[in-house]
């Protein structure tokens, strides 16, 4: 499906099917390209990076990342290979747990600095409301900057242009 099926029967209904289908063989080679780049490549180099960074530099992890980019593609693409039933059990048995290590890890943050809570609040709020500190917290002498900033990212990237809006030159 998707856009090699669009390119395949979208030009055969042109009279051009060889070329749609050199088309879609192209773009499928072409996103496999895109995949390890894109995002997979990514996300292996930073849980191994979180990893080593647990078990410490010089661990036989930090001398063979090699081998946990195996472990993971091992893993990844049995899932991948038992379709979309095994897709929806492995996350189906994941999520739960992250989430429940997530909330856990959020309580331990929170109970560990229990004390701080009324200082993190207040600095919260004056953040919010107190323009000045806000800007030079951040570095700026004035909201100008960071205001001139947001105006002109919300003419080239406002609401219309993710909605496809007719009326807006987006991304000018």
């Amino acid at each position: 499906g998707g856009p090699m099926q669009y390119l395949k029967k979208g030009f055969a209904e042109k009279g051009m099917g060889m070329f749609g289908l050199i088309l879609a063989g192209v773009f499928a080679f072409l996103c496999i390209g895109g995949s390890f780049g894109g995002g997979n490549m990514v996300q292996a180099n930073q849980a191994c990076e979180q990893l080593v960074g647990v078990v410490g530099e010089g661990s036989f992890l930090d001398e063979n990342r090699w081998a946990f980019g195996l472990i993971m593609a091992v893993a990844v693409g049995l899932v991948i290979i038992g379709g979309i039933k095994s897709i929806a059990s492995v996350t189906a048995t994941l999520v739960p747990f992250m989430c429940g290590i997530y909330m856990l890890a959020g309580l331990f943050v929170i109970l560990v600095n229990f004390g701080q809570i009324g200082v993190a609040l207040g600095v919260i709020f004056e953040g919010a409301f107190n323009r000045h500190w806000r800007w030079h917290h951040w570095g700026y002498d004035s909201g100008y900057e960071a205001g001139y900033i947001f105006q002109r990212s919300w003419n080239w990237f406002g609401p219309d242009c993710a909605l496809g809006g007719e009326n807006k030159v987006c991304c000018k």
